[in-house]
């Protein structure tokens, strides 16, 4: 059992309509959350997804931002931790703008991800572009090769083409159904 990485938006209720699972047809993978996590793994060196961004030419900081959604158990833990009712107020006002802002993001988010495909499958190689890290998580030589196949089942075993493409068909679909506002769960 591992981390799991689901996109989410400010329509919950839009998964299961009409009797199709949306959900695992438009699945990140596990490696794909590894990704987003590798700011927590790599210290003193670039995560993969910050090089992508140098590599690609543009600011990936809107993916980081995705994680910034507020999320009830980090909330309540976060609340009982707070010292005073200033820190209590100060934590609800961070949650809040967070929310307003991620609750508004699903065309900026769309258009970055329509970029980064466009960009990356222009890349050969892309592996063999990354500096070396010391902790490797995600078998980059796999998972960064082979960008215009999908090598993956939902989302078992896809590679980084597979995960934005179906990043992006999430979007689409998610807009469809008045979705206006994008982000990133784990569990």
């Amino acid at each position: 059992m591992g981390l799991d990485i689901h996109l989410g938006t400010n329509n919950p209720d839009l998964w299961l309509e009409d009797g199709h699972d949306y959900f695992f047809e438009n699945s990140l993978s596990r490696t794909f959350c590894n990704l987003m996590c590798r700011r927590d793994v790599v210290f003193d060196e670039e995560p993969e997804l910050d090089q992508i961004g140098t590599i690609t030419g543009i600011d990936i900081s809107i993916l980081y931002e995705m994680n910034n959604y507020p999320n009830v158990d980090a909330m309540d833990y976060f609340l009982s931790s707070a010292n005073n009712e200033q820190e209590r107020q100060d934590i609800l006002k961070k949650a809040a703008a967070d929310k307003a802002k991620l609750d508004k993001n699903i065309d900026e988010v769309s258009a970055f991800i329509d970029i980064l495909i466009e960009k990356v499958s222009k890349i050969d190689n892309l592996p063999s572009l990354f500096a070396p890290t010391a902790f490797e998580t995600i078998n980059r030589e796999v998972y960064f090769s082979d960008f215009e196949k999908d090598t993956g089942d939902d989302y078992i075993g896809n590679n980084f083409g597979q995960d934005l493409r179906n990043f992006k068909a999430f979007l689409i679909f998610a807009k469809s159904k008045g979705a206006t506002g994008v982000h990133f769960n784990y569990g």
